[in-house]
């Protein structure tokens, strides 16, 4: 049940990102790839996690490029909350907490 919960919640969030511009895609991407993490646990979930991990620390440091240079905006405050949130899930499967 507990998966069902969260995945749902990841692919809502997914949805969710079609109507926020330049990065849609990419955000729609990570979403999704935590909805299949979190639902599958197969002998490849571990480097999912590894990649989507790698997706998120770019778009960390490019988004602290981005307040330093062109100052700071709401929408940061928004990725670095789904950030975290994907930080945190992959913290749990990582250390098989399910």
């Amino acid at each position: 049940m507990y998966k069902l919960i969260i995945s749902s919640i990841f692919l809502l969030f997914s949805y969710l990102q079609f109507n926020d511009g330049v990065d849609a895609y990419l955000w729609a991407f990570i979403y999704f790839m935590a909805a299949s993490i979190t639902v599958f646990n197969t002998s490849i979930t571990k480097y999912k996690i590894y990649f989507l991990l790698s997706i998120i620390s770019f778009l960390f440091v490019q988004n602290l490029n981005s307040i330093l240079t062109i100052g700071f905006r709401e929408e940061f405050i928004y990725e670095f909350g789904g950030m975290l949130i994907i930080l945190y899930l992959s913290y749990f499967k990582l250390s098989k907490r399910d």
